[in-house]
């Protein structure tokens, strides 16, 4: 079972089936699909596929992903988690996303500073690598003001809304990490 996090205004848990329909509500947005790589979705059973692949990318140990939910609240606001996990390269890329109606609240800074913690201190990652769109201006100014190092740039790297889209790739590595190079207080 997937370890439970906390965070002073978060708890980061296991998503269920019955999370498919809180996380519709913004993955068939398109003010919130712009930055994630693909087109918005229309179906609810497309969120529960969806739903049904993040369970099992933990099971395999390919994946781990959280949902996102305020202490006071039930529902999910976001997601947040590792994807392409590597145990024998200890690697792994940084994902998430969040509801608009909380954005530029601080919640995401939160909940990606607890993750990079889990992932360094209980899976033994070396490297978290993090992919963002060049004009998420939100998503970029987060991961340097946390401590990512950006690498370069990957032209035509996503394709969704009927283009090709760069973006940039950053990195943190265990060693930065653990100089205390990260500043994961606001």
């Amino acid at each position: 079972m997937l370890q439970e996090l906390r965070t002073d205004h978060l708890i980061l848990r296991e998503i269920t089936e019955q999370d498919a329909p809180a996380l519709f509500e913004y993955f068939s947005s398109d003010k919130a699909m712009q930055f994630y790589g693909m087109n918005p979705l229309t179906t609810l059973e497309q969120m529960e596929y969806i739903v049904k692949g993040m369970a099992s990318g933990y099971e395999k140990k390919q994946a781990v992903r959280w949902g996102v939910q305020l202490k006071d609240h039930q529902e999910l606001i976001g997601t947040i988690g590792f994807n392409n996990w590597s145990r024998m390269h200890k690697k792994a890329e940084l994902g998430y996303d969040l509801n608009p109606r909380h954005w530029r609240k601080g919640y995401m800074f939160e909940a990606i500073s607890k993750v990079i913690q889990y992932g360094f201190d209980e899976i033994s990652l070396n490297r978290i690598g993090a992919f963002v769109y060049l004009d998420n201006e939100a998503s970029n100014r987060i991961l340097e003001k946390i401590g990512f190092h950006k690498e370069g740039t990957l032209k035509d790297y996503y394709f969704s809304y009927d283009k090709h889209h760069d973006v940039n790739v950053y990195r943190l590595l265990q060693s930065e990490f653990s100089n205390n190079n990260i500043r994961l207080s606001r």
